[in-house]
């Protein structure tokens, strides 16, 4: 059922204004459920119209508005009360709406909100759990949809904000690859999660949708679909990675010896790169300035693009700037903000601006940010963003297209070692190495017992991995690190120390060395996400780490 909320009476005495004789028709199935329109609801709006002055010529409650044979034999009984209306006002979805406007020649006002298609879990009680795409792939999930319950819709595997089995959003909502895994690993399914998801055809679920059955049955539809789809992966059926562009593997376009940090990593040498967060407008001054200040203490500056999900410079242009200034950019990448047509665009552009590193990566939900009302995108996850780059690398655009000079980068993407749903975050890593991820930088890691665990988990994963650290600055940080953002867990013993010590600086950048010293052992290199202490980096790194 498609279900709605009433829109404020007052917004409708607006859209009604100059408006006397009003005709109000409600719908018996949908909104009937979904108490916005059915029999009660359009006997409360015109007595609500009536006490604003309003006369209510008629009320008529449909079957089902968007039925448009069924309505218009319903609204020919009540043609002489439609007759001496100045406009109708209708309670029914945004399909019922355009119905009556059809077939009504006067003003048509909706008085509801359409907000998703619904199963009813009990009378008052709906949840979405359909996006109507055109591909499903529940066949995959355990029967649970992740294009429609997961915020960002991705279908290769969880982001690293889950917590709890609760998503980054908040407001209690489950994340639904939780879901999918405990009922998947209580099947013995969980292998079919290793299968990579191939980028959606949207043409298949194409705005506005038509569906004409009278050139061609459902049934002689299913068969043309899928004899498509097996012509295509009969292409080259061994490989993983889809339909389109087969012929483009991995190995025959990984580069060698693109940039500083691919070739450190490849000589063994421990890397250390640095974050640098895009101002908040075009002063780039200070920005440029903490680059610099860091540049002879780090193999390269990574970049971010709109952390949290708060509007920023974007990651392209500084990284850009660097790259004039002599320093090595990694340029971050979200599918957050732009379809797949606008991804290798920028990813084009990156590469003629001089930026060779690149992250991939989902980006964190747009309700976490500044500007909590825009649309997300998530047309791709980051797995398959890796896949796209792999393509534009081999000279293909997403469609086969060839190109005039193809980029070369070093990809590489995100990990959180110590989110709750790791064995999934692992699978999903194995999907991104296989992608095209060369390196991993992870999530701020504290604690490396539990580090060294993870490491031993992903063994099999052909690809550096570069952990992060932020400095801890006092003990109320640590605590608000801990309540606040997911899979970054200071132990206690941690935040005793800041607690106790007196100069609370000192004993954070002490902490910061012993987990550079630590991680020297454990893996290929760290990433200091200093917020604001560029000053402190040499004192963290002096002893440990020569660049």
């Amino acid at each position: 059922m498609i279900v709605t909320e009433k829109k404020p009476f007052d917004e409708i005495l607006r859209s009604l204004e100059g408006e006397e004789k009003i005709f109000i028709v409600g719908c018996g199935d949908c909104a009937d459920l979904a108490q916005t329109g059915g029999e009660k609801e359009v006997e409360d709006m015109a007595v609500r119209l009536a006490e604003k002055g309003k006369e209510v010529v008629g009320t008529f409650v449909s079957e089902g508005p968007c039925h448009v044979l069924r309505t218009a034999r319903e609204l020919r009984t009540v043609s002489e009360e439609l007759n001496l209306a100045d406009s109708v006002l209708v309670l029914a979805c945004g399909a019922g709406i355009q119905t009556i406007a059809d077939l009504v020649d006067k003003p048509v006002h909706p008085g509801l909100n359409s907000l998703f298609l619904a199963n009813v879990k009990r009378y008052g009680w709906f949840e979405e759990r359909c996006s109507l795409c055109g591909e499903c792939v529940l066949d995959f999930t355990g029967g649970i949809c992740p294009v429609t319950r997961c915020a960002k819709s991705l279908v290769n595997g969880p982001c690293g904000g889950a917590e709890e089995g609760k998503c980054e959003i908040g407001n209690g909502r489950e994340c639904v690859w939780q879901l999918i895994y405990d009922r998947l690993k209580k099947r013995g399914q969980l292998d079919r999660l290793l299968k990579y998801q191939v980028m959606k055809d949207f043409e298949r679920s194409i705005k506005p949708g038509v569906l004409d059955l009278r050139g061609e049955t459902q049934d002689e539809r299913s068969i043309r679909i899928g004899n498509a789809d097996q012509a295509r992966a009969s292409w080259h059926p061994e490989f993983e990675f889809g339909h389109r562009n087969w012929e483009i593997q991995l190995e025959n376009v990984r580069p060698r010896g693109l940039t500083e940090l691919q070739k450190a990593l490849d000589g063994d040498r421990f890397v250390v790169t640095c974050e640098l967060v895009p101002p908040k407008g075009v002063d780039v001054n200070q920005a440029l300035q903490d680059a610099r200040s860091v540049k002879d203490y780090v193999t390269a500056v990574n970049v971010n693009e709109n952390p949290s999900s708060k509007m920023r410079l974007n990651s392209l242009s500084l990284c850009h700037l660097l790259v004039e200034g002599g320093i090595e950019p990694v340029f971050h990448i979200t599918t957050r903000e732009r379809n797949r047509l606008a991804l290798q665009s920028e990813l084009l552009g990156a590469y003629v601006l001089g930026i060779r590193n690149v992250v991939a990566m989902t980006g964190d939900h747009q309700s976490m940010g500044d500007h909590r009302e825009v649309k997300p995108v998530y047309d791709l996850d980051s797995v398959q963003l890796l896949r796209l780059a792999i393509e534009l690398m081999g000279g293909k655009d997403y469609n086969m297209n060839n190109l005039n000079g193809a980029p070369q980068f070093y990809l590489g993407g995100v990990i959180n070692p110590d989110s709750d749903l790791l064995e999934l975050q692992i699978i999903k890593m194995r999907k991104k190495a296989r992608a095209g991820a060369s390196f991993f930088i992870t999530q701020a890691i504290y604690d490396l017992e539990k580090f060294s665990d993870f490491l031993d988990q992903v063994k099999d994963v052909k690809a550096y991995i570069i952990a992060g650290i932020i400095p801890l600055k006092s003990a109320r940080m640590a605590r608000h690190m801990n309540a606040n953002i997911p899979g970054i867990h200071v132990p206690e013993g941690l935040i005793e120390r800041m607690e106790k010590a007196r100069d609370k600086g000192v004993e954070g950048v002490a902490i910061a060395r012993d987990l550079v010293r630590g991680c020297r052992d454990l893996c290929q290199g760290v990433h200091l996400m200093p917020i604001g202490w560029y000053d402190k980096v040499p004192q963290i790194l002096e002893g440990i780490v020569s660049v």
